[in-house]
């Protein structure tokens, strides 16, 4: 019988990806020892990647509690030789999946399915038969093209999606779901809404969604893309944005599972009070000053009169469904368990300006860009977290 504390080892999928790297830095906080999954060809580039994220979350490049498992969670038995696979199972005290294909882009559906419904089902086997609590990363934009109060106990409402990253995460919901209900699996489902960089110094990952929005804004300050001095870009002020800061999400999901434990329930990790994107015009603008260019919010481009148009269409044409509307996420469930002891940060211009800061000193390239050395990765796998990437498979 194993003398490992499994109450102190965590399994952790996705843990190099946007979210996962603090989920896994607030592991560490807490004392856990990890066991991550990575989809790397060999330990040492796996090494690598890790400690570039480990470096960017924690400060340092230490990778002491973090044990590396080569694998896959869109293969059956996560690509794991028998005995790993048996061995991860009997020291796993707690599962947290944050593994996923977060692309948009239609021609990956195949791989998008693979990835997020296929790599629960084999999660969920993981667990079957073992009493290891599982905490899955969804979206909350499992909402689809529903408007309104969207609450945490809703699913399938018969709405529209407006991608298959959507779909597969609803698929994948239900078949936590049935888990749960059926006694196969105990845990809970998290939905953060669009992750953006940490509260107090904007770092992140991987610069994705909300970050072509500031590109364009980027590019706009050089004025050699323009016409006439503005340019316009089709969003709809009074539509809400849903930022949430990447630290906070993970802290308040490390929060809610020390607090309540595989309660079988959903929790919204989403702002309480979402900006309206008429904030993001007035932040925009005032960047702009004495730039000689101003940028205006507009229902609809039938044609783009300048190059920077035609570039503000090619980088956000995947979030054009978000740009015009967007469900309000009840947090009854978050609420509850946070108990006010994580209030949210704010999220305001000087917010904004640390983002769009952080993301030009960084050139607006990954981590894994830096010096070029982006690595080879399993092709069949992905991992990271949700908020919508571009034609991100993030790892």
């Amino acid at each position: 019988m194993s003398s490992v504390d499994v109450t102190k080892e965590v399994f952790i999928t996705g843990a190099t990806g946007i979210l996962g790297g603090w989920i896994l830095r607030e592991a560490r906080k807490r004392g856990f020892r990890v066991s991550a999954l990575m989809r790397d060809p060999n330990p040492a580039a796996a090494k690598r990647r890790l400690q570039k994220v480990v470096n960017l979350v924690c400060g340092d490049a230490n990778l002491d509690g973090i044990r590396i498992m080569l694998g896959d969670v869109s293969e059956p038995g996560l690509g794991l030789s028998p005995e790993d696979y048996g061995a991860l199972r009997e020291r796993t005290g707690r599962v947290i999946h944050c593994a996923a294909s977060v692309s948009f882009e239609p021609r990956q559906e195949e791989m998008i399915r693979r990835t997020n419904v296929n790599g629960v089902r084999h999660m969920l086997a993981f667990v079957s038969g073992k009493d290891i609590p599982f905490y899955h990363v969804s979206t909350a934009y499992v909402s689809g093209d529903r408007t309104g109060v969207c609450r945490e106990t809703e699913l399938d409402m018969n709405q529209s999606f407006n991608n298959a990253y959507e779909r597969s995460k609803v698929e994948s919901e239900k078949l936590i779901q049935q888990a749960f209900h059926s006694g196969a699996a105990h845990g809970a489902i998290f939905r953060p809404s669009i992750i953006v960089g940490a509260s107090g110094s904007g770092k992140i990952a991987q610069f994705l969604n909300f970050y072509g929005f500031l590109k364009v804004m980027d590019a706009a300050r050089s004025g050699r893309l323009l016409k006439d001095g503005f340019f316009r870009v089709a969003l709809h002020p009074e539509c809400t944005k849903n930022l949430v800061p990447v630290d906070w999400a993970a802290a308040a999901m490390w929060h809610i599972i020390e607090e309540e434990g595989p309660s079988g329930d959903t929790y919204h990790l989403t702002h309480p009070k979402p900006i309206l994107q008429r904030s993001l015009l007035e932040w925009a603008n005032k960047r702009l000053d004495g730039h000689q260019v101003r940028v205006k919010f507009v229902n609809e481009i039938t044609e783009e009169h300048s190059t920077l148009e035609r570039m503000a269409k090619v980088c956000l044409r995947h979030y054009e469904p978000y740009l015009t509307t967007e469900a309000y996420f009840d947090r009854t469930n978050t609420d509850r368990a946070l108990k006010g002891k994580l209030p949210f940060p704010v999220t305001d211009h000087a917010f904004f300006d640390m983002l769009y800061d952080y993301a030009r000193e960084n050139k607006w390239q990954s981590i894994f860009a830096a010096n070029g050395q982006n690595g080879k990765r399993r092709p069949a796998a992905a991992s990271g977290a949700m908020g919508g990437g571009v034609c991100a498979r993030e790892a």
